[in-house]
Order: structure tokens, then C-alpha cells, then sequence
């Protein structure tokens, strides 16, 4: 019995520290780049895949951010009012602003 709880948890435990980091994109376009760096690697899911304007959040992205520990910002509207509510439910969750020090 006790070899069964043992190997069941070293099985566990290895996929927890197995699993991939979730990169979480504000838009599809910077999901792409976010991939094409990290390969296999990492797990990357996009958030605004049409209207960028009028996007809010459903609850699988919100549950997809919590997981997250990276979020790659576009310089976006959206991202202004939801940035702080995304860190708010994922605490180390790391924001990158993929748009500093370009001119717009």
C-alpha cells in the first residue's frame, strides 16, 4: 500500500514540475512571436482574437490569467482597465509591455 501512495504521488509531483509555463498574449498577433520564442516550452494563449475595442474577458481567460505567469501587453485600450484586475487574481503574474519605447 504504501509503494502504491509513494509512486502515485512521485507521479504527482513530477507533473507539476513538468508543466509548461502559461504566456498569456493580449492579442493573437504577439501570441504568435511569443510562441515562435519559446517553442515547446511554454503554453501560449491569446485573449483578443477579434474586435480589440470592444474586448472583455470571459471567464476562461480569466481563469487562463490566473495560471498565467507571463502576460505580453500590446499597448492595447483594453489592457489599461484589465492589467490591474489580471494582476489582482494572478499575484505573480509578470506583465511585459511589448510596445515600450516605440514611438506611436
Amino acid at each position: 500500500m504504501f509503494k502504491k501512495i509513494f509512486f502515485v504521488t512521485a507521479l504527482l509531483l513530477a507533473s507539476l514540475l513538468s508543466a509548461k509555463p502559461v504566456v498569456i498574449a493580449s492579442i493573437a498577433p504577439v501570441g504568435y512571436l511569443a510562441k515562435a520564442v519559446g517553442g515547446d516550452k511554454i503554453e501560449v494563449q491569446s485573449l483578443a482574437k477579434g474586435d480589440v475595442h470592444s474586448y472583455e474577458p470571459k471567464p476562461n481567460d480569466m481563469k487562463a490569467v490566473a495560471k498565467a505567469s507571463l502576460f505580453i501587453a500590446a499597448g492595447l485600450e483594453f489592457e489599461e482597465a484589465w492589467i490591474p484586475r489580471f494582476k489582482a487574481s494572478a499575484k505573480n503574474l509578470v506583465v511585459v509591455q511589448s510596445d515600450a519605447k516605440i514611438a506611436k
